[in-house]
């Protein structure tokens, strides 16, 4: 979605503030309250970005993302009955990304050529510009190889300039 960032305009930090009350106006509207997922950014950053170009889209949220900040989640909510992630019927969580101001990074277009990987995960493929894939062991019920993954990648690991890693069955 893209929505609008005007309740600071005099801040010389842009952080997503009104494109949050958006999300949560979106996330109660009909059907759009069973999303799992939703990415929003701000429209003033970009005029001409189109929500339906998803690739623009996407790099458009990948550049400017805090994860720190930007990541917003509802626990404990109403979720799509198809949904079974969650604990219970009808239960579960969403999240909403959120991103507005400057581009905080440039988007790595290339898999590093020193890219060791913990024991278990191998094969990073490029998925486009920020996105890199990883073949992870298969899930289990309380699976700990996310946890090993995450502690095993030091913060100065060359992966770690992509600002999505996903990790999968089959890179």
């Amino acid at each position: 979605a893209i929505g609008s960032e005007r309740y600071t305009p005099y801040d010389q930090e842009r952080k997503p503030q009104e494109i949050l009350t958006n999300a949560n106006a979106i996330l109660g509207q009909g059907q759009l309250s069973l999303a799992k997922y939703l990415m929003i950014v701000a429209r003033e950053d970009r005029p001409d970005l189109d929500a339906e170009e998803l690739e623009e889209f996407l790099s458009h949220l990948l550049e400017r993302i805090d994860w720190k900040r930007d990541l917003h989640f509802q626990t404990c909510t109403t979720i799509d009955t198809l949904d079974y992630s969650g604990t219970g019927f009808n239960s579960g969580s969403k999240v909403v990304m959120a991103a507005a101001g400057p581009v905080k990074r440039k988007l790595p277009t290339e898999i590093p050529v020193d890219c060791s990987l913990p024991d278990g995960f191998s094969h990073p493929r490029l998925c486009r510009p920020g996105i890199v894939a990883i073949k992870a062991p298969a899930y289990q019920d309380q699976n700990q190889d996310l946890r090993r993954f995450a502690a095993e990648l030091p913060g100065s690991h060359a992966l770690n300039q992509f600002p999505l890693i996903v990790l999968v069955d089959d890179s």
